[in-house]
């Protein structure tokens, strides 16, 4: 099983980098993760707003 508790913002912001670059899709990513696509996104996006060479292809938020 996939999920587990984050203990910090950042671990829950890696690990939903992680999972959506594995599946390429956001929305197999949010249920892989047991949240929703908004949610992911928004991880995605505050951790490219922070390290600004984290890059996804745009192609994964279509």
């Amino acid at each position: 099983m996939l999920y587990t508790s984050c203990k910090s913002t950042e671990f829950c912001q890696l690990r939903a980098f992680v999972v959506v670059a594995k599946t390429s899709f956001l929305t197999l990513a949010a249920k892989q993760l047991y949240t929703t696509p908004p949610a992911v996104g928004s991880h995605i996006k505050h951790l490219r707003k922070n390290y600004r060479y984290l890059c996804l292809s745009d192609q994964v938020w279509k």
